[in-house]
């Protein structure tokens, strides 16, 4: 019986863990699925932009307007028009023979030496400031804007281009400086934050680990560096990356004596974007940011910025979105500096730190006096780590096929009803847009997943996005969103609301800048006409029922046009309580909808299911033979019996042999005789306590104990 039980216990244990585990899988709560599901299966020629279709260009959008963008290369400077996305110039820059002669003798590839172009900006007019890797050898031109020619005046790249188009570089020209986040050697074990002559003290890990820049942007007096570094502070427990923020002043002009070409302001702290808890989930790898902006959520009135962060790869896969108060940001930076005493100890907060302040913007931090300076070398960190608004992320994605790489958003986009929103466009590694609205409910951020747009045609493989750039809606011309990826660039409508053909269709999107009209759905910020009473449209406070009513025959007449044409036929099969999920085709030529004639159910929602079936099917099971065993073993028990009472009269005679005292001891081993020899070494089974007892003490009274075989156990 014994047997049985401790099956049917195993069988229960690896149950109760089994249902824990599913339990926490669970905690993770399945993503939303979006609104509209859109996928490209081509495009037109205004779509997208390919330059040199040989080789991969690396494009990254240098600068931009609302009509032009100015677009860097492999060995090209491509001035394009957003409006059609034909190049209107392009500007050839090659590498020199030597350059590349010496980059392929350092062992890079061919492709890797050649000059792919990473800074720009307009120093006036007519003078445009160019800089590319130059096969591993950074260098400087200035263009001409007038005629394209290249003048005559060249200089170093070195700290204001990268050597590698991959390495995750930024750059922004402010104040007639150009300030820059990138690497200063051929190895790319020496980065700096930079601005001439100014830099980073060189390999120090406590100002800069090994970062990877994100983005750079300009506040005021203050330049702020976005980027992703293994973190200092954590080395002694292990290694880990952690997001930061750091910051210089743009009137800084270096130290005295020998820090005259050294930072006095640069401050750096963490950026905390986490799911709350006893034990905070945290995403700790920063991607990208959006511009510093002013949002459409109520009782935010400081300027914020929307970051992107991603788990470590080996980690739960998931994405998040926070948002940054830029006051918060600078309140960390006048708190507590953190400091590691020795090697071994805890990074604790600095007790004493000296006058004036170090990291203050000064108008002259020339004379600041040495301790100052040199406080603010070695003390770069600060203790504490910039919070998230709301506490918590915005968004989050959890998805083992992608992750979120950029982002870009739409602010303050007004509604029919004067509300405002925040419309956010993030791309993925996987060549997807996802879009979503941003707005206030009850003073608590509210996020809608409106769609997502898959970029990648059938007939190539899924490419990361690397950028977006909104190009918005101006006097009632269509906006658009520029993807880049490394061989080709597409612009996208800011909406897809023509593909919504019913009134139910157009208010299930959600989307604000979608509104019903009467008779289409239109983006309504592209309407000139100032009268809108009669548009329609629902956004925060979801309703179904504010469409106009349609008499019963029209509706069946609508809904079998809509079958005839195969374009989203599924609403009027679906609930009206919530909008269902459809996936449009978008082609060059036509528009095609398929969708589902049933919701859509998750193959999240089905394993659950199956896991929670078989974890029932299981105990049922165990059950059943934990009884059955029960029950034969009760029934089985006279033979047992009598084989046990055989075996105990056996075992008697036994014991009556050996002069055993009692029945009791018959299932030990046999008493030793009085006159053999005691071992102490070895464990004596114990017959009756006095008898043993007087047997042990005769002996040692009588006898002298006698040398044994040691026996060690």
């Amino acid at each position: 019986m014994w047997g049985c039980s401790s099956c049917g216990t195993r069988r229960l244990v690896n149950l109760l863990v089994f249902t824990v585990l599913i339990s926490l899988t669970e905690a993770w709560q399945q993503n939303l699925p979006p609104k509209n599901s859109v996928r490209y299966g081509a495009f037109n020629s205004d779509q997208i932009f390919h330059g040199n279709k040989t080789a991969t260009d690396y494009f990254k959008i240098l600068l931009q307007d609302q009509t032009t963008a100015l677009i860097g290369s492999r060995n090209v400077l491509y001035n394009i028009s957003l409006d059609t996305m034909k190049e209107n110039h392009k500007y050839y820059w090659n590498s020199s023979e030597a350059n590349y002669e010496m980059c392929q003798l350092k062992g890079k590839s061919e492709d890797d030496c050649q000059n792919y172009i990473r800074v720009a900006y307009k120093k006036n007019d007519e003078e445009l400031f160019v800089c590319g890797t130059n096969a591993f050898h950074p260098m400087c031109k200035i263009f001409n804007l007038t005629d394209g020619t290249k003048g005559v005046e060249e200089m170093d790249g070195r700290g204001r281009c990268p050597y590698d188009p991959l390495h995750n570089s930024t750059s922004i020209y402010a104040g007639d400086q150009l300030y820059s986040g990138t690497v200063a050697d051929f190895s790319g074990s020496d980065p700096l934050v930079y601005k001439e002559p100014m830099r980073t003290e060189r390999l120090d890990f406590k100002q800069l680990n090994d970062p990877n820049f994100v983005s750079s942007l300009e506040y005021k007096d203050y330049i702020f560096f976005f980027f992703r570094e293994i973190a200092v502070e954590y080395i002694n427990c292990g290694k880990t990356i952690y997001s930061r923020v750091a910051r210089v002043c743009k009137h800084d002009k270096g130290g005295p004596h020998s820090y005259r070409d050294r930072w006095t302001s640069f401050l750096k702290a963490r950026l905390n974007c986490s799911m709350p808890g006893e034990y905070p989930f945290y995403f700790d790898e920063i991607q990208d940011t959006s511009d510093i902006l002013n949002t459409a959520l109520t009782g935010i009135v400081d300027p914020i910025v929307y970051g992107v962060f991603n788990t470590p790869v080996n980690a739960i896969s998931g994405s998040a979105v926070c948002m940054f108060n830029i006051s918060d940001v600078i309140e960390t930076f006048m708190g507590s500096f953190k400091d590691q005493e020795a090697m071994d100890s805890n990074w604790l907060p600095v007790k004493k730190i000296p006058e004036p302040r170090p990291g203050t913007c000064v108008d002259d931090s020339r004379t600041l006096p040495d301790i100052t300076v040199n406080f603010i070398k070695s003390h770069s960190l600060m203790d504490g780590a910039v919070p998230s608004l709301f506490s918590k992320p915005i968004f989050t994605r959890i998805s083992l096929q992608s992750r979120l790489t950029s982002i870009a958003v739409d602010n303050q986009i007004s509604g029919l009803k004067g509300q405002y929103y925040d419309i956010l466009f993030m791309g993925t590694d996987d060549g997807r847009l996802v879009k979503g609205a941003l707005h206030t409910n009850n003073g608590l951020p509210e996020f809608v997943n409106i769609e997502e747009v898959n970029l990648t045609s059938n007939n190539t493989k899924s490419l990361p996005v690397r950028t977006l750039n909104i190009i918005k809606s101006v006097d009632g011309k269509p906006g658009r969103i520029v993807v880049t990826f490394d061989q080709h660039i597409i612009s996208v409508p800011l909406d897809r609301c023509y593909l919504k053909t019913t009134c139910q269709e157009c208010i299930d999107l959600q989307d604000p800048y979608c509104a019903w009209d009467g008779s289409h759905c239109v983006n309504h910020l592209e309407i000139k006409s100032t009268s809108k009473q009669h548009f329609v449209q629902s956004i925060g406070s979801y309703q179904s029922n504010i469409c106009p009513k349609v008499p019963f025959d029209d509706k069946i007449g609508h809904s079998s046009s809509i079958d005839d044409n195969n374009i989203d036929s599924n609403v009027p099969r679906c609930p009206s309580c919530a909008p269902c999920y459809t996936e449009n085709v978008i082609n060059s030529d036509s528009v095609s909808e398929k969708a589902s004639e049933m919701p859509v159910i998750s193959l999240g929602d089905v394993i659950g299911l199956l896991m929670m079936m078989c974890v029932l099917a299981t105990l049922l099971v165990g059950f059943a033979a934990g009884f059955v065993c029960s029950r034969y073993f009760r029934h089985s028990a006279d033979p047992f019996s009598s084989m046990a009472i055989h075996a105990h009269h056996q075992l008697n005679r036994l014991a009556d042999m050996n002069g055993a005292a009692e029945i009791g001891t018959a299932p030990f081993l046999p008493c030793p005789n009085n006159k053999a020899p005691i071992n102490l070494l070895v464990n004596v089974t114990k017959c009756k306590n006095d008898t043993l007892e007087k047997n042990l003490d005769s002996a040692v009274e009588n006898k002298t104990l006698q040398k044994v075989k040691k026996t060690y156990i």
